[in-house]
């Protein structure tokens, strides 16, 4: 049986790869779903940290800028993608989760007194 050349479509849906193949179906679920939780709370943290930079002087460019604009827009496109797809349980769920594993990292760097100093 001749494989099938997915890179040669415009736009090949995971579901259908899923359902085509005999791939580890279930560990590819938990990458996606770890892939959105982590692209949620990277949003929410450069979010935060444009808004601490913001304060500071509003047409403030940094040198990495261009970078952190390609994460934000990367991270949105991901997490809009849950909400357009999912059901509304779920988008919800998957916020808590985001939220959860946030508090989770953050309570451990705070747990360890990691001091963190901005780079120079």
């Amino acid at each position: 049986m001749k494989k099938r050349n997915y890179a040669q479509e415009e736009k090949v849906n995971v579901a259908k790869i899923a359902q085509d193949t005999n791939i580890d179906k279930q560990r590819l679920a938990e990458c996606i779903n770890v892939m959105f939780v982590l692209a949620d709370i990277a949003e929410g943290y450069i979010l935060e940290a444009e808004n601490i930079l913001k304060s500071v002087d509003p047409y403030l460019s940094l040198d990495i800028r261009n970078s952190i604009g390609r994460i934000k827009s990367h991270s949105r496109n991901l997490v809009s993608f849950v909400d357009k797809v999912s059901t509304t349980q779920y988008a919800e769920s998957f916020g808590d989760v985001s939220d959860y594993v946030k508090g989770l990292v953050e309570n451990y760097l705070i747990d360890r007194n990691e001091k963190v100093d901005v780079v120079s």
